[in-house]
């Protein structure tokens, strides 16, 4: 079935946004909007409009996300005005305001919690301005579109890893479940994809047993270790593998294990540095690698359709777990990292060599083509 949601950006498209037409700067704070009349957004072209909830030193957004958007839009010609609240719900709501207010014909946002994102979603679907969610959907929320990764289908791989690096002489493997945040939509699809693979027809094939299964509340790393250290304690330090909802709670477990605990076989997702260096240690036997590159074409995608013809058609859509409703989506495709896999991703992400092996790596990154 085939979503078409008429969408009202006449005053965008009088406005002359055209193919040819050369990007806007892009604006990275508040302070920029209001310097004064020359850069206030009335005054600025039409525009894609990009905000994103944080910009912590180590944010993927700010690392990954902004650069490549811009560049993005830079080489399709549509202008982009992208913000960022720094983590404060109270900034990024008036950050939108300036936004929805201003010369945006799509708006594409990650926000930093449900009720904030719903109260600007409102406000804007109530100007006529599509909103698409980033990455993260806003549950209950409404949005237009959602852009992201294909969440289920990373869980799938996800257990297919785990179920690939068990050992053959491991006869029945006790698994254990790491998910993220029990209130983060992401998380709860991560996890239908991995126990789909694990506790359907394959896990069964290979006689898994799931014997503890624990959320990560926020997804905060520091909770893992009293987690780690009650899973562990009662099933006596038997645990064969380990599935992770991130590279982050993957190595938190990691270095958590009981003093002379064989460590399990463990797979995660995100292919951070971190997670990348796990990789090739040995410690990760996978993680999952999603594509940021791809997001940001994706965005531009939608934008073009937007501005275009009023509407973005996609086929693929993603279920609001909150009201049920299915909101059309662009979904971006992920994939298995193993350590042969992790040259690959350090040269689409531009990671060094330097920067990934370190000396302590040398011997096994000159074993993966990464000296």
């Amino acid at each position: 079935m085939k979503f078409f949601l008429a969408l009202f950006v006449a005053a965008a498209l009088a406005a002359g946004c055209g193919q040819g037409e050369v990007s806007a700067p892009v604006v990275e704070n508040e302070e920029a909007l209001s310097e004064g009349p020359s850069n206030s957004v009335e005054q600025l072209p039409p525009a894609a409009c990009v905000l994103f909830a944080d910009d912590g030193p180590d944010s993927r957004f700010l690392n990954e996300d902004e650069p490549r958007l811009t560049s993005a839009f830079a080489q399709s010609g549509i202008a982009l005005r992208l913000l960022n609240a720094k983590g404060d719900p109270t900034r990024f709501s008036e950050m939108a305001n300036e936004l929805i207010s201003g010369s945006c014909f799509v708006l594409f946002m990650t926000s930093p919690d449900s009720a904030t994102g719903v109260a600007v979603i409102a406000r804007a679907q109530e100007r006529g301005l599509p909103v698409v969610d980033y990455e993260n959907l806003t549950l209950g929320g409404g949005a237009d579109y959602h852009l992201g990764f294909d969440l289920v289908s990373v869980g799938v791989e996800q257990g297919r890893a785990l179920l690939e690096c068990l050992p053959e002489k491991t006869k029945k493997p006790r698994v254990v479940y790491l998910n993220g945040s029990p209130t983060d939509v992401n998380a709860t699809l991560l996890k239908l994809g991995y126990a789909e693979i694990l506790e359907g027809t394959e896990g069964k094939k290979a006689r898994v047993s799931i014997i503890d299964d624990q959320s990560v509340p926020n997804w905060a790393e520091d909770e893992v270790p009293d987690i780690v250290e009650l899973v562990w304690a009662r099933r006596d330090n038997n645990v064969d593998g380990l599935v992770a909802a991130s590279d982050g709670i993957a190595i938190s477990a990691l270095t958590s294990l009981p003093n002379k605990t064989t460590p399990p076989v463990v797979v995660a997702q995100g292919a951070t540095l971190a997670g990348l260096q796990a990789v090739i240690d040995g410690r990760l036997c996978a993680t999952v690698f999603k594509p940021v590159s791809e997001l940001a074409l994706g965005a531009v995608e939608i934008a073009t359709q937007i501005r275009d013809t009023g509407f973005f058609e996609t086929e693929d859509s993603l279920i609001d777990i909150a009201t049920n409703v299915p909101v059309p989506a662009r979904l971006v495709t992920a994939r298995v990292v193993r350590a042969e896999q992790v040259a690959d991703v350090a040269r689409e992400t531009a990671i060094s060599t330097t920067e990934l092996c370190g000396e302590e790596r040398q011997a096994a990154c000159t074993k993966l083509g990464l000296s």
